[in-house]
């Protein structure tokens, strides 16, 4: 019998990297998409960790290219983690997110629907579904829309996993999370001697990024497709969490961090916290790591990062 195929857009950012890897591991053939020019260091990585994917550089942003990958390939399932999660000033490019984090799910779906409608998809959305900047929110609820059609009208398997914070050694350096574990590194090892951060009053509900992509697994193998939402359920204070960021190499945060204004998010909400009760009621999805350990692996590997 013949491995499944797994077709996997974003393949080279956190997320697509670990579910690729994941889905290696059960036996698919995984396929990832490459958007832009190669990055020639990331490809030789993702092919290091994962030997046996197949890469292709596709223009995710035209319907056409899309839809014939999808024929070429013949996936069984899509995984989407293509689109924008951290844009520090939306506004500024505000046509290139909606297009990405929009469009490209409409495209696949669209691809899927006259192409074979057997084949599973997941789309990655956020918590900004419930709130925060107006322009972001629109973006992530236009997907989320787009998905719950395609699945109500045309009877296919579509959902989508609402991601709560979640981070790992393999987060983006626009990430706040690896912001700071960097600093933490290069102050413990004298390249630097303080760190500028905006407000650190804000709670978030982090969790591992590997343990959320067993909860997007789950979701795919379910008789039924749904949305669920991915989080931990425990609030961290960001203060908490650089106190803790540095109190692992021996530091005092107070001697090194500056508040800085500029980098203050004004419309930034304060609070957000998964409520994962439906995905580990129905799929028995339980994170196992909480902030404390992970920050222990994000510093351990920082080094090699």
């Amino acid at each position: 019998m013949a491995n499944k195929r797994a077709l996997i857009t974003g393949v080279l950012g956190q997320d697509g990297s670990f579910m690729a890897e994941l889905l290696a591991q059960k036996g698919y053939d995984v396929y990832g998409i490459v958007r832009y020019e190669p990055d020639t260091d990331k490809i030789e990585w993702i092919q290091k960790l994962i030997p046996s994917i197949k890469i292709s550089y596709v223009n995710i942003l035209c319907q056409t290219d899309l839809y014939n990958e999808i024929e070429l390939i013949k996936p069984d399932e899509i995984y989407n983690f293509a689109g924008y999660s951290n844009v520090f000033n939306p506004y500024m490019y505000s046509e290139l997110v909606f297009d990405i984090n929009g469009k490209v799910p409409q495209y696949i779906l669209a691809a899927i629907n006259n192409s074979n409608k057997s084949i599973k998809f997941f789309n990655a959305s956020s918590c900004l579904i419930f709130g925060r900047d107006k322009n972001e929110r629109q973006n992530e609820l236009y997907a989320n829309n787009m998905v719950n059609e395609y699945r109500e009208e045309w009877g296919m398997f579509a959902c989508s996993g609402i991601f709560y914070p979640h981070e790992s050694e393999r987060r983006g350096d626009l990430f706040f999370t690896r912001k700071i574990i960097k600093a933490v590194w290069d102050i413990y090892n004298k390249k630097a001697d303080e760190f500028n951060t905006g407000s650190l009053d804000s709670f978030r509900d982090f969790g591992y990024a590997p343990d959320y992509m067993e909860a997007v697994y789950l979701m795919m193998q379910n008789s039924t497709p749904k949305d669920y939402v991915i989080g931990t359920g425990i609030l961290t204070k960001l203060r908490d969490f650089v106190k803790l960021s540095f109190d692992k190499m021996g530091l005092n945060y107070e001697d090194y961090i500056c508040p800085t204004k500029e980098l203050t998010r004004d419309n930034d909400v304060n609070i957000l916290c998964a409520d994962a009760s439906k995905i580990k009621k129905e799929l028995r999805w339980y994170p196992k790591v909480f902030v404390p350990e992970l920050i222990s692996i994000m510093l351990k590997k920082c080094e090699v990062i």
